[in-house]
Parts: C-alpha cells; structure tokens; sequence
C-alpha cells in the first residue's frame, strides 16, 4: 500500500504531482468596469468576514456552527483541545519507533516534547487543533513560520468504540526524523499542504529566498465566503432599495450555487427512480466542493469560485497508486474523483442532494441510517425489500450504503464511503483483482461464491456487462490486447470521463495510428479533463504530429489545457511555428511559470521551472531550478537526475556523478539514481561499477522496460552476450510491445534458432500494432531468412 502523509493528503510520487489543498485568496478588488444603459452595476469583491453575514442569514450560521467546517482548525484553547495533555505537573506520554513523546500543559498553554528535525527531543507549542471528529491533530509551532501536523494524533471517538487515546498515524513502521513522512517534514507542513482547505482567504505569504512562510487568513476555519465567494458586493446590494436590487439578479455574489429555479427531484409511475424535474446543465456548486475533496493540482490563484474548476485545478485521474483498475477507492482520493464515476454523477445528482451544505453532514435525522437518503430518490418497496438486496432485514448486507459505498479506513480511525455507488462485482476481483462490498462480510466465501451468487439473484443483472476496468487493468499488466480494449472502453458511452481520461494517459505508451485517432477525438472533448489527457498522451508521438495537434490548443479557454498544451510544445522552435501560434506559445509559457511559481515552496514546481527553462534553452536557470529543488528536499530524485543530465550535457561527467551519489545519499531506493548512475559510469568507461548500478535499478523497478533494455546492452558489451539476450526475452515477454527491446534482439540473433524467437517476439508486437511499419518490415526480413 501506498504511504500516505498524514495530514489529509496523498502525494504520489509523480513529476508534477504539485496536489496542493487549495482555497480562496483575497485579491484586491478590481477597478470598476464601464457599464451600458441600463445595465446593473458590476460591483468590486472583497471578504467581510462571517460576522456580517449573521444579521440576514442567521439560520444558515446556527447549521453551521460546531459544523466539521467550523471546526476545521482552531486556536489551541482548553475548549478545542479534545487530547490528553494530563496536568500542570504531569503530562501524558506516548512512545513510538523509540521517542517518547510528552504531552504537557504550562498554564494556559498546550505543549509537545518530541524528536525535531535533527532527531533531538524539544518542547514545540501547540499553536491550533485541526479537525475535530473522529481525530484530531495539533499544528505545531516550528522555525520559518512553518506549522506541522503532528502524526501522533487523538482518536475523538468513544473510549468504548476504541477512542480517547492518543495513536500514531503509521503505527506499522518506524519514522523517524531521517523519514520523509516525519511531522517536521513538507508532507505535513500545515502552510502549503492543508491550510487553504482549512482557512478562509489565506495567503501562503512564502518567501523563496528566505525559505520562509508569513501565512495569513481571513477567517481560521472554512466559513461562509470559501464557498459562496467575497461578498462585500452582496452587502452592497443588500443596502440597495429594492428596485436597485432587482435591477441585479446576482445579488451581487460571486456565484449562485442554485443551478436553476426548479431543481426537484420527483417519482414517475415508470420507474422506482426519482429523476431531476429540470435537466442539470451545469456544474458549479460540485466545482465548489471539488476544491477540497478531490485529489488534484494547483495551478491557478483564483480570489474567488465560480468560474471552470479547471482554471483553478487539475484534477487527478484514476492513477493506479490511489485507485484500484475498475475505479474504487485504494488510497485517499476524497470524494470527486469517485462520483464522476458514478451514474449518479450522470443523471444529474449534487453534492447537496444527499449533504446539507451548511453541517456538512448527511441529509437525515440524528436517529435515522444513511440508507434514508438513498430513500429519498429509490423508493424503499423496491430497494429496501429481500427481493432486492436478497439478505435478512436488518443485516448488513441489507444496507444501500454497505454495499453500494463501502468503506475503507484511512488515518487509522476514519473510515471513508466509496462515492463512485457502484453494484457489487465480485466477479471482477477474480478477473482483476479489484475488491467487492460482499468480501466484507464475506471474506470466507471468496469471490467467485458470491459472484455465483448475484448471477442467481439477478441474472440479467449489470455484472454480465464488460466493466470499462478489465480495460485499463490489461493495460497496466501489459497484454497484447490492451489497445483494442482501451480503444472499445474509450468509446463505450457508458464509460465515465475520467475513466476515458485515464485511458488516454495508458494508450500513450502504445503510439500508434488507432491510439492517435482516439487522442484526435479527445482534443475535440467538451470535457476540459479529456483535452489535457489526450494532450498529455501525445507525449511520445511524432514532434511534427504533437506540434500540429496541440498548437491549436494553445488558446483553448480553460488554462489547465493551455498549461498542458504549452508543457508539451515548450522546447519547440519559434520558426517551426506558425506566427500566431508562437506568440500563442510564449504567452501560454508565461502563464505555466506563474502557475509553478504560486508554488514556489514545492520541489516539484521547482523542477517543472527547471525543466520548462532546459526545453527552452535557458540552462543555467534550469540548473539553479533543480539546485532549489534539493535545497527543499535533497531526496527530489527527479531533480537529481536532471540536474546531473544538464551537467553531461556540458561534458561535467564528475558533477553529474556527484550529484547523483549525493542524491542516493538522501534515497537509496531510487530506481532512476541508480539507472542514471550507472549511464554516468558506462560513459567513464567504468564498466563494471556502471552494471552494479544497472543492476540495482533493474531490481528495483522490475516492470520499467528501459531499465532492463539498457542493462542488456551492457551486458552485451561487457561480452554476457547470453545474459544479454535472456533479460531482453524476459523484457518482452513482460511487455511484448517494447520496440527497443525487440529491435535488439532482432540485431543480436546469431543463430536460426534465435531469428525464430524474434519472429515470435514481433507477430506479438503485430498482434498489438498491425500496422507498425517497423515490425513488419522485420517480421518480412526474418521470415525471408527461412529461405534455403
């Protein structure tokens, strides 16, 4: 399982995986623009505040208070604090991977004595609570303006639910402050890991050259204007009399999370299934909550929502690290993610459907179960009956929650609903691994009984339907026909758009004329999510074929797509281009910078500067780009390696070793380092160190191609010809459609023998690609060789 930091989020360990939790900023107001006759006054914004919106709105405010909202992060008083700090005189004690970690109060104030960044006990002042229920964590004060989640957090459930203790939030291992999952360390750094999804109108305040935050906030926790945007203009309206307010239907808010007039929900005689009254034809109060419930990348410093989320974000597609291949929950990916899978999702269902916006809770009773919000649109004579869910009134596999949202736990104590509310597919566990809501209660059955089981109960049930997973699994295990059945998937309009989009991102690795069409059909998607994923799929297909495909995306009205379309096209030559589209292009670039720029405190950012200033020509700001990036975090493997790439570029083959041992220095497990190490060594005509490292990044990251092709090549030329010609094999037997691999093999094959192996080799890479022109003009010469 993927380690994930303890304070809120997962960060796959990704080139630009900048998946930053981000709110609303202040941003002064603009100048007032010029209006027509009779048009209603466009007022400036600004945020005023939860205090100015009590007088109107005090029914609103009384949901909201004691809200998880509301006790999203608070100052550390004896009324917030829910952990035990035990007395004056005696604190409470927790030890873990050999710390012993104190707890300890003086007078009003809350403190923690624990191992620091240097691995030494200090005392740290407890600054603020973050969370509530079922745990809460303490920020803690440390140098540079810098506040840390502490990973020994407070379980706030019931003593006899297994709560009121305090627990570490990786209790099977041993992190220390060497570790890059240790409180002190930037995954859990409160200011630019957490603190715009648990503050209103904050500001970072980050200082690059000082390594230094200033961090402010309108309003600590997430209050009225982080979802309904600056509302001085709303105040300003609000004083109008009413002929001046009616002149603006806005009410001067920033945006309406009302998306029509009629957004009921009502019964026909035809079906058991509630439908909308009024077709939904936007997205916006999702987009609202997407912010901070989806796994995504900052890339825009918007002051206020409304607007394309994707101006704002990139969300993350189904990556293989956080989610399982038919789409279900692996790691935490929050909510969004999920329910664009879902046929909820698809029929018009909002957030608010099902969650009061103003608790942030469910849409029940404090007495009722979650399956009565299933109620509200499925009617209970049919869903709630044996007939349907086939189990005993009142067991748990009677439940709509437990079987159509099952829950993983994540943070030790907090489980978390599935939100793709999707039927059970035992029967896909066998084929592809992924779990099912049965094994819950299950586990000694297996899958294949319970599979038996709905094909009795519903037999012509959904589960005889190809799931668009069993796609993406194939191509994640690297089978022949991985393209086909993406290709089918893609196409399928039941497939959900962010499983598309993850099936564009597989099909770049396969390059070839089918995958191009389909890329070609997604440049054209109205959906923001499927342009940049075929933008990104292009990334290994032919320059002139990328440049004439993205360069008209330059311009495209979502800036997450022209981000995308400029990162692929930076690095081409202005005369390549045609006038427009150059000048199109540096604009563009300009924008990405600022876009990396607002997260100058991140590696990652960092290494995208370096790297977008090396495609352009610009070496020296690469080089001290990726020397920031290590300067932040000496384990930043990607800026290690590129750093020592742009060094043997200027023929520095001793700075380039350098900075790659120091690098392995800091991650020992790096595939890449290693691999790159051991290029570094073939270079120096150091052969036998060059295949120790070789080796090891063959070892280490056994299902990456290219690590084994380069060592085979070594190999060969250290005269292991046989040993050569064996990991080649296994190479492609692994992946039948690497062409590197295979066109050694083809070179080296001495015998007849040999030639007969590379011929079965490439009718597999044809079986992928029909129409590669490579491999048919060899799969022409080897059999032409069969000739007496």
């Amino acid at each position: 399982m993927t380690r994930a930091p303890a304070a809120c989020l997962v960060i796959p360990t990704a080139l630009a995986a900048l998946l930053l939790l981000v709110g609303c900023r202040e941003t002064p107001p603009p100048s007032e623009p010029a209006t027509g006759a009779g048009a209603p006054r466009v007022l400036p914004r600004s945020l005023v505040g939860r205090e100015a919106c009590l007088p109107c709105h005090r029914r609103e405010t009384e949901l909201y208070s004691g809200s998880p909202h509301d006790l999203a992060m608070e100052e550390a008083t004896a009324r917030s604090v829910r952990g035990d700090f035990g007395s004056n005189s005696h604190g409470a004690t927790f030890d873990y991977a050999g710390v012993t970690t104190t707890f300890f109060r003086r007078g009003e104030e809350f403190w923690v004595r624990t191992d620091g960044a240097e691995g030494e006990l200090r005392d740290f002042r407890v600054a603020y609570t973050f969370g509530d229920s079922p745990l809460q964590q303490i920020l803690l004060e440390t140098e540079r303006g810098r506040l840390q989640a502490l990973a020994i957090a407070w379980d706030t459930r019931p003593a006899a639910a297994g709560g009121q203790r305090w627990f570490h939030l990786y209790p099977n291992e041993a992190i220390d402050h060497r570790d890059p999952l240790h409180w002190t360390g930037r995954y859990l750094n409160w200011n630019s890991m957490c603190a715009d999804c648990h503050s209103t109108g904050l500001d970072k305040g980050y200082r690059l050259d000082q390594d230094r935050f200033a961090t402010t906030w309108k309003e600590i926790d997430v209050s009225c204007e982080a979802c309904h945007g600056p509302a001085s203009a709303h105040l300003t309206w609000a004083a109008l009399d009413p002929e001046a307010r009616a002149a603006d239907p806005s009410a001067g808010l920033a945006l309406s999370l009302r998306d029509s007039d009629d957004d009921e929900w009502s019964f026909s005689d035809a079906s058991p299934n509630a439908a909308r009254d009024t077709p939904r034809t936007a997205h916006v109060e999702l987009e609202t909550c997407a912010p901070c419930h989806s796994l995504r990348t900052e890339i825009g410093s918007a002051a206020e929502p409304g607007g394309s989320l994707f101006d704002r974000y990139r969300p993350s597609t189904l990556d293989a690290r956080v989610y399982f291949d038919d789409g279900q929950i692996k790691e935490e990916v929050y909510e969004y993610g999920s329910f664009l899978q879902s046929r909820m999702f698809a029929h018009g269902v909002t957030c608010k459907d099902c969650h009061d916006p103003h608790t942030a809770r469910l849409r029940i009773e404090d007495t009722a179960t979650p399956d009565q919000v299933c109620s509200r649109c499925h009617q209970p004579a049919f869903y709630a009956a044996t007939s349907h869910h086939h189990h005993r009134p009142g067991a748990p596999g009677s439940s709509c929650v437990g079987c159509h949202m099952p829950s993983r736990p994540y943070m030790i104590v907090d489980p978390r609903r599935d939100h793709s509310l999707r039927v059970p597919r035992p029967d896909l566990t066998s084929k592809i691994g992924s779990p099912n809501a049965c094994d819950g209660c299950h586990q000694d059955r297996g899958p294949s009984w319970a599979a038996a089981a709905i094909e009795r109960w519903f037999p012509g049930g959904r589960w005889q339907e190809t799931h668009w997973g069993e796609a993406l699994h194939a191509a994640r295990s690297r089978t022949r026909d991985a393209e086909s059945r993406l290709i089918e998937a893609f196409e399928r309009p039941t497939t959900p758009g962010i499983a598309r989009a993850t099936m564009l991102l597989e099909l770049r690795r396969l390059d070839s004329q089918a995958t191009l069409a389909v890329v070609d059909t997604a440049l054209g998607s109205s959906d923001p999510m499927l342009r940049i994923a075929a933008v990104r799929a292009l990334e290994g297909a032919d320059p002139a074929a990328r440049m004439n495909r993205v360069a008209t995306l330059l311009g495209d009205q979502v800036l997450a797509v022209r981000l995308a379309a400029a990162r692929q096209l930076a690095g081409v030559a202005e005369s390549d281009l045609d006038v427009a589209s150059a000048a199109a292009l540096e604009t563009t670039l300009d924008e990405l910078r600022r876009s990396l720029a607002d997260n100058a405190e991140r590696p990652e950012a960092q290494v995208e500067l370096g790297t977008v200033a090396a495609l352009t020509g610009d070496l020296d700001e690469a080089i001290a780009r990726y020397q920031t990036a290590l300067r932040l975090d000496p384990t930043t493997e990607v800026a290690a390696a590129n750093l020592a790439d742009l060094y043997r570029q200027q023929g520095l083959e001793g700075d380039a070793e350098g900075v790659l041992v120091s690098g392995l220095g800091h991650a020992p497990g790096s595939a890449p380092l290693h691999h790159a190490l051991g290029l570094s060594r073939v270079r120096q005509r150091r052969l036998p160190e060059a295949l120790e490292s070789l080796e090891r990044a063959a070892g280490l990251d056994p299902g990456e191609p290219r690590y084994a092709f380069v060592l085979a090549v070594a190999l060969y030329d250290a005269g292991q010809q046989h040993l050569a010609r064996d990991l080649l094999a296994r190479n492609l037997d692994r992946d039948p459609s690497d062409r590197s691999s295979l066109a050694a093999l083809a070179a080296w094959a001495a015998s007849k023998a040999e030639r007969e192996v590379v011929l079965g080799y490439a009718r597999k890479r044809l079986d992928i690609e029909p129409q590669d022109p490579e491999t048919l003009a060899l799969v022409r010469q080897l059999e032409a060789s069969r000739s007496p």
